[in-house]
């Protein structure tokens, strides 16, 4: 894997499923992975003293139980991909992970891929499978894409306008 991967945490009790991940990325040849824990939207000013380092990755995994609303966040934030994995963390209305996994399908921001419960195995796997077609680091700048005209645009209607 090339290029440089953040693993974030919404909170603590999410490290177990980001070490999963970290390790399975270094085992996979990502030499430059990092984690970044508890930085959840309950305190979102942690999230934005981290900003410079996590829209410095190449790929963003992002791992939150309870509400699952961070992975929307940061991808609001970032030109990265953002893998999102949902956890069975939490308690009440959390349902064992499944409502930070709806919560995560049903994300409107861009470039978000969403993996099973406590799945950071697979998370990592997302993040290093594009590095088996191109011999560059996996980037992608998600601002390069913009709708045609503000007007409304029909589904599937996108123009590429910078390509470097």
């Amino acid at each position: 894997m090339h290029g440089t991967l953040a693993v974030l945490t919404a909170g603590t009790a999410d490290l177990a499923v980001a070490e999963e991940a970290a390790v399975t990325a270094r085992l996979m040849g990502c030499t430059h992975t990092r984690v970044i824990a508890d930085i959840g939207v309950a305190g979102l000013q942690r999230l934005l003293a981290r900003l410079d380092d996590i829209r410095s990755a190449d790929v963003v995994i992002v791992v939150a139980g309870m509400d699952g609303a961070l992975p929307s966040v940061v991808a609001g934030l970032v030109d990265a991909p953002v893998i999102a994995v949902p956890t069975s963390i939490g308690y009440g209305a959390a349902l064992g992970g499944l409502s930070p996994l709806l919560a995560t399908l049903n994300s409107c921001a861009v470039g978000v891929t969403v993996v099973n419960i406590d799945n950071g195995f697979g998370a990592a796997m997302a993040a290093w499978a594009p590095s088996l077609y191109t011999a560059f680091p996996f980037q992608l700048n998600l601002s390069r894409f913009v709708p045609e005209t503000t007007e409304a645009v029909p589904r599937n209607t996108w123009k590429i306008l910078k390509l470097s």
